[in-house]
């Protein structure tokens, strides 16, 4: 059996952020030009309301930025120490994830990057955003899979 950190590239998205007064936070954007999918595992602390959605760019500076719709979320609210996830389905609009006070959590977005291009533009980065109304605390870490160019050590993805 092969181990995930050899057979993905594994990229941290955005390191553990602290927005005490709410607002919106885009983690990095990686390369799907370079891979066929995208599991991008996010895990917060709120004391409010926190939504998700994974975003298509054409840049790795987000130039053209827009919902990547047709992505399949799960999520756990743990609010009782579960660790069971909820499949939420499939969404082309940013997913409420949390609500209340204190609520720690773990939203994981996926989705194939050939279901990110349009007939408009060649969209090959993705990011996950996350908006909260009150304090939240998050950090983001992608796991790309199916890479396009084999190699012994997966292509960089943060380019």
């Amino acid at each position: 059996m092969g181990m995930l950190a050899q057979e993905t590239k594994i990229v941290v998205g955005k390191y553990p952020a602290d927005q005490t007064t709410g607002g919106t936070l885009t983690s990095y954007y990686v390369n799907m030009g370079k891979y066929d999918h995208i599991t991008a595992i996010v895990n917060f602390q709120t004391t409010g309301t926190v939504t998700a959605a994974l975003y298509k760019a054409t840049s790795a500076t987000g130039a053209g930025a827009a919902i990547a719709g047709g992505f399949h979320y799960w999520y756990s609210k743990d609010t009782t120490g579960s660790d069971t996830l909820t499949d939420g389905g499939t969404s082309t609009a940013a997913v409420t994830v949390a609500t209340g006070s204190a609520v720690e959590g773990l939203v994981v977005l996926e989705m194939d990057s050939a279901d990110m291009q349009s007939s408009v533009a060649d969209y090959d980065f993705a990011a996950v955003r996350i908006t909260g109304t009150t304090g939240i605390v998050f950090g983001t870490e992608y796991i790309l899979s199916n890479a396009r160019y084999a190699d012994a050590v997966p292509p960089t993805a943060r380019s």
